[in-house]
């Protein structure tokens, strides 16, 4: 039997003073500062060849286009095929406004959620 090798990265996904935050209809206005930095956390699992992948981000969710879009990147980067890649994320109403709902939880800006996405992949 092999050895199992892990590995773990994590990465700031904070997003500006300014930006909708997703959870709340009723939410009055963007945020207005920081308490804590959200974050993406990587472990990566080898056992021979094989790879996996399991992402936690600190937001309400993703949608299915978003996790596509993250699984593809991450298969460019590594070679890792999408369908051993899981992403979660923690339910956090305190982050910004994703795809994720389609209206009433603030607008989504889509130039943070480009590099989002890019910076979970990463």
């Amino acid at each position: 039997m092999s050895a199992l090798s892990a590995g773990v990265c994590r990465t700031c996904i904070t997003p500006p003073p300014g930006t909708d935050l997703a959870g709340y209809a009723a939410r009055g206005g963007p945020a207005t500062g920081v308490h804590d930095d959200l974050f993406a956390t990587a472990l990566v699992l080898k056992q021979d060849a094989a790879r996996c992948v399991l992402v936690s981000t600190d937001l309400i969710g993703l949608d299915r286009a978003a996790g596509t879009a993250i699984r593809a990147e991450i298969e460019r980067e590594t070679g890792i095929p999408p369908g051993q890649v899981m992403i979660v994320s923690t339910h956090t109403h305190s982050g910004p406004t994703t795809d994720l709902f389609p209206a009433g939880m603030g607008r989504r800006d889509p130039v943070y959620l480009a590099w989002l996405r890019r910076a979970i992949a990463g």
